[in-house]
Formats: C-alpha cells, structure tokens, sequence
C-alpha cells in the first residue's frame, strides 16, 4: 500500500470516530411509557347467552359491559375470537374465569368498551352491532388465533367492523407453517392437534 492510502485509513477512522461521538453527545433518555386516558369505570357487569347466527348454529358469547362510571347505555365494543374456551370454571370454588386475562378486561371496559368474547363466526359482528348496549362500532383485538382471526373477519368485510388490532399474527400458517413447500410439517401436526 502506498504512503498517502495508508494515511487516509487512519485519517477516516478518526472521521468515524467523531461522528460518532457527535451523535451520542446527548444523553440517552429513559423510556417513559404513553399517557393512557384514565378509566371512567370502575367495574364491569358479564353477561352470557347463546346468539343464533344465520345458518341457526347458537354460538355462546360472554360479554362485560363497563359499570360504576357515567351513565351510558351504548358503547363501542371489542371482540374476541377464541379458539375454544372463552370461559372456565375454577374446580375447587366453581367461579367462572373469563377467557380473557382480567386485568386486561378491567383495563378495556374502564374505559369505556364493551368486550365481546365468542367463539369465530363472521356474521357475529354484525349481531353485536345491533345489540341494545352496543353503539354500533365494533373493533377486535388479540394475538396469534385472535389476530388471524381479525384478518379473516376484516376480509368479509362486515359494515359494523371499524378496527383491527392484530397484535401478532400469520397470514398464512397453512403454507408457512403446517405445509412449507407443500411438505406436511409432522411435528407442528402433532403438537396443534
């Protein structure tokens, strides 16, 4: 190598070096989390039924309206699609466990949601938009099944569905997952059935 290229190494290193420097001249700052509005209530109310759709299949749906709070008879709701168990019974005291984490409820109908849990049927939304406590408008959310599922609802297009929120979601698990490259994934078979 000549002379002058085996200065000009050195000499962009140090470039680099100030560039650098310069750009972390500030201190770092801490995370502080996001202003979430407050809850305006303070507990919530379940109810359970069983909703006829239209090809007369009754589905079961759970759902918790907010309470304790200012005086509204309709709200935008927040449905959830699960796979199966919306509900358990606890064995030992027989209380019946919502199949969402109930903090996560609490947080939802403090401010102001209706959440809807309910096992996967496109023509629900619709239902709950009708519904006396229901202002029409309804959302979803979740991950994984619950997020799929909000991508195969939104595809239907109901008039009541005006948001998703897939947290974590596949678009297609069944050539990703189960049968990359047309090839029947035997081990993933076995553990999600």
């Amino acid at each position: 190598m000549k002379a002058a290229g085996r200065r000009a190494v050195p000499a962009v290193g140090c470039l680099l070096l100030l560039v650098t420097a310069w750009s972390l001249r500030a201190a770092p700052r801490a995370y502080s989390a996001p202003d979430v509005r407050p809850g305006e209530y303070a507990g919530y109310e379940r109810h359970a039924d069983y909703v006829a759709v239209a090809d007369g299949t009754r589905l079961a749906l759970t759902w918790y309206v907010p309470s304790q709070g200012p005086a509204v008879a309709r709200f935008p709701v927040l449905l959830w699609y699960m796979p199966g168990h919306r509900e358990t019974i606890d064995p030992r005291s027989g209380a019946i466990r919502p199949g969402m984490d109930p903090e996560e409820l609490a947080f939802f109908t403090a401010r102001g949601y209706v959440v809807a849990i309910a096992e996967m049927r496109r023509d629900l939304v619709n239902w709950i938009a009708r519904q006396r406590w229901s202002n029409g408008r309804v959302g979803m959310i979740g991950a994984s099944y619950q997020g799929f599922s909000q991508f195969a609802t939104a595809a239907e297009r109901p008039k009541a569905l005006k948001a998703i929120f897939p947290e974590i979601a596949g678009f297609d698990d069944y050539t990703s997952l189960y049968y990359p490259g047309g090839i029947l994934n035997i081990a993933l078979a076995r553990v999600a059935y």
